[in-house]
């Protein structure tokens, strides 16, 4: 356990590991210590970008694995270009690593029993020397400041059109960057060519959130789609992979399957009001007005929004035509409807609409709409 009396994570194990590790392998005269002063640079660093955002902390272990779904095809194994019995094989190794990446760490890639030479060479694991753990630690060091930067846009740097879509992607998907965003911004030098990808990545992650149940989108579940696996062991360009996105956007938008997707779940459930982007949805359509109406006056904050709190009331979606439509007013005009017609009404996405609720109650303004 932590000084936080907290189970350590994956992460401070690892640190811990490399401590040891570094004092079991012979070394320089006169510098022993060196690698461990390097290790615990690299793990302050860690710990200082993850934890740098005090609103919103990053998590060590969705770092770690993150980096490592990367770290691993591009520094230990990567995989064979075409789809052989050997790409298969290396594929199964990655995702396995991958998959339980605390267990492949600690028992398979820096365990004590890799340092006597008589324990069994696994494929893909270069030797424990000096030299790998000091370029491991570094690759951390460098691997989180990337993390916190494409999870912080307003603090990195990078131009303005590549902050706002980096914005977009981070409320749509979780403010925890992908392995394919990091893998981009490790191997895309140009503005431009990023923001190509930025948009044609946002547009097909949503699609697949409406619910879209063609074969192409299972591709995007998975944490590991063959178009990443091929980018990050180098046989893909940028511009194939952005052609890839546009390529499976517009196959699922073809399919009649995404339709039949929205019509049973709309049906079926809570409608758009369970939706689970939502949120993302109407925060965006907002944008999109405050821009075609040329004002500054900004009418809501992402971070409220999205933070919902049910016992204050604080911020929430709320519905126009009520949930609980008892009032004289809404009787009247809907009592030629069905139950179920008025469900489908209530739910639907054009009765929906951003509320701050305690927020305009203690301000004296009108609710937002």
């Amino acid at each position: 356990m932590n000084n936080r009396g907290k189970l350590l994570s994956t992460l401070e194990l690892l640190k811990n590991r490399l401590i040891y590790l570094s004092t079991k392998i012979p070394a320089p005269e006169g510098r022993e210590r060196t690698l461990r002063r390097d290790i615990n640079d690299a793990w302050k660093s860690a710990y200082h970008y993850l934890g740098k955002n005090d609103g919103r902390p990053l998590n060590d272990d969705v770092f770690l694995k993150t980096h490592l779904s990367h770290y691993y095809l591009t520094s230990l194994a990567r995989l064979p270009e075409h789809d052989d019995e050997e790409r298969s094989q290396s594929k199964r190794r990655y995702e396995m690593a991958i998959e339980y990446f605390g267990r492949f760490l600690l028992n398979d890639l820096f365990t004590p029993k890799r340092l006597n030479g008589k324990y069994e060479k696994k494929v893909g694991l270069p030797d424990l020397t000096r030299e790998f753990l000091y370029e491991f630690s570094q690759e951390i060091k460098k691997s989180v400041e990337l993390y916190y930067k494409l999870s912080t846009p307003a603090e990195s740097g990078y131009p303005e059109v590549e902050q706002i879509w980096l914005e977009r992607i981070n409320r749509l998907l979780g403010y925890s960057p992908s392995a394919l965003l990091m893998a981009v911004y490790r191997k895309e030098s140009k503005s431009d060519k990023r923001v190509v990808f930025l948009e044609s990545f946002e547009r097909y992650n949503f699609i697949v959130l409406l619910g879209a149940r063609a074969p192409y989108a299972y591709s995007l579940r998975s944490w590991a789609p063959e178009y990443f696996l091929k980018y990050v062991s180098g046989h893909m360009s940028t511009d194939e992979l952005i052609s890839q996105l546009t390529n499976l956007t517009s196959e699922m938008l073809k399919e009649n399957s995404l339709s039949e997707s929205l019509h049973d779940w709309v049906k079926g459930g809570g409608g758009y009001y369970g939706w689970k982007t939502i949120k993302y949805f109407l925060f965006e359509y907002e944008c999109e007005l405050l821009v075609q109406s040329k004002s500054g006056r900004v009418k809501i904050d992402w971070r409220e929004f999205s933070q919902e709190s049910f016992e204050v009331d604080y911020e929430t979606v709320e519905h126009i035509y009520p949930q609980r439509a008892r009032d004289k007013y809404w009787t009247d005009r809907f009592s030629r409807f069905s139950p179920t017609q008025k469900r489908l009404l209530r739910n639907s996405l054009g009765n929906l609409l951003l509320w701050l609720g305690l927020a305009t109650r203690l301000s004296g303004t009108r609710p937002f709409l």
